[in-house]
């Protein structure tokens, strides 16, 4: 089950992306990652809604809300750079070649010790 879901994920992230990338050549970036979040946030609210998930508290909302504008910010530059250039060359761009840490997983909890990331040029960026 988990191979299926993490193949629909990368299907879905990918077609996003494709869809995204093509749609911000003829209109604004913003305005296509607007769209996006709008429709996807009314695709979870049905979700939650058929699925009966009780509400979450506002501090959750909260966290909900920043990470979304965030996420929101990082696609409108994805979808701008599409917009400006190769689509392959955009995305070929945007990775991390080296990531390396310790993650102890527990039953209740997640401990990550330290993370680093080493981009194209080498360059590191350290999270504690």
């Amino acid at each position: 089950m988990a191979i299926l879901l993490a193949l629909s994920s990368a299907l879905v992230y990918g077609v996003a992306d494709w869809c995204g990338g093509r749609a911000s050549r003829f209109h604004p970036s913003a305005i296509v990652t607007l769209v996006g979040q709008v429709v996807s946030l009314v695709l979870i609210v049905v979700t939650v809604a058929i699925v009966g998930t009780p509400a979450p508290d506002a501090a959750t909302v909260g966290w909900g809300l920043a990470a979304g504008a965030a996420g929101a910010v990082g696609l409108a530059c994805l979808y701008y750079a599409f917009a400006n250039g190769a689509m392959t060359v955009v995305a070929s761009n945007v990775r991390y070649t080296n990531i390396a840490g310790r993650i102890d997983l527990q039953p209740d909890r997640v401990h990550i010790d330290q993370i680093t990331v080493l981009d194209n040029h080498q360059a590191a960026l350290s999270v504690t």
